[in-house]
């Protein structure tokens, strides 16, 4: 199986230097997990940090979750970062309404309760 590395000749040493201080700095991972995010999602290199990223985390500390929530969650789901949250679009709205809904169930998660907490079991079908 061949796979191919992202092209990164095109992304420039201050978005690299952005991206960096975000997953660092402001989300406060170590360096070892903003690579790993980053090898699993090279496509964070291709979000605008104001317009993505930092609404986003704006809104998982705003319900409560704390900062190595919200790091936990970027580590384990980096896509996360790059949801559109341009104001007053349609796309903000759902954006945030997937941010809402994760930030829920990794609470549930992180306090034990699995997804059945959230999403009950499907009853089974009626017996001819």
């Amino acid at each position: 199986m061949i796979v191919k590395a992202p092209k990164l000749a095109a992304v420039s040493l201050e978005k690299l230097q952005e991206v960096d201080s975000l997953l660092t700095g402001a989300l406060g991972l170590k360096r070892r997990d903003a690579r790993r995010c980053l090898v699993r999602f090279p496509n964070l290199l291709n979000m605008s940090v104001s317009r993505n990223a930092l609404p986003t985390i704006a809104c998982l500390l705003e319900m409560g979750l704390t900062r190595e929530e919200v790091a936990a969650m970027v580590v384990s789901m980096p896509p996360l970062l790059s949801l559109d949250f341009t104001p007053g679009s349609r796309q903000q709205r759902k954006a945030r309404f997937f941010v809402e809904v994760m930030g829920k169930v990794w609470r549930l998660a992180a306090a034990g309760l699995g997804f059945e907490a959230v999403i009950p079991p499907l009853s089974p079908p009626p017996s001819p």
